[in-house]
């Protein structure tokens, strides 16, 4: 058991109609060698969304499937009551090899919760206790913003992986088989 292990999605009706999260990863090298690796533990109260806006893992009814959270809010209240603020984290890691002083990596932290909202609706809700961290070894010259800009696009892949690679435990669904339910 590791990180991920008992994280879930989609908690808007509760425990009935949540899938499995888990741990997901992505990396790149950047044009000037610097490499940008974003590692995510997925723990969403939200619903995590493939790149063309489609419910990959979330809140689900059987009647009618994924109800996507962002819209359902608007005709029902969230039916989870054991949930209070801050329980559902979805965190986030940074690890490049690129110098940055602290306040760089703390905008690169800043712009990497950008690319995972890019793959969690809702997100930031007062339930989610999300956290980006960002890490150097400052071992290469890299420029600042090109490193965040790729960090926020590697968070939204390293979250969809999390959900792609979960694997079911103790009887909590992965989004995919939910879907082809």
């Amino acid at each position: 058991m590791g990180a991920g292990t008992g994280a879930t999605v989609g908690k808007l009706n509760g425990r009935d109609g949540w899938c499995k999260g888990g741990l997901g990863g992505a990396g790149a090298t950047l044009l000037d060698g610097a490499t940008v690796a974003v590692l995510a533990v997925v723990n969403a109260f939200g619903d995590v969304l493939e790149e063309d806006g489609q419910v990959l893992a979330g809140a689900f009814d059987p009647a009618i499937g994924f109800v996507r959270a962002s819209q359902y809010v608007l005709v029902a209240d969230p039916a989870h009551p054991r949930l209070a603020e801050g329980q559902t984290p979805t965190l986030i890691c940074v690890a490049t090899d690129a110098a940055l002083t602290k306040v760089e990596a703390g905008q690169i932290a800043r712009m990497t919760q950008a690319g995972v909202a890019r793959a969690v609706s809702p997100i930031n809700t007062p339930l989610d206790g999300d956290t980006v961290f960002c890490l150097s070894i400052g071992a290469r010259s890299s420029n600042p913003f090109v490193v965040g800009v790729v960090a926020a696009e590697l968070a939204a892949t390293a979250v969809r992986d999390g959900v792609r690679n979960a694997v079911s435990v103790r009887g909590v669904p992965t989004g995919p088989a939910r879907e082809t339910a």
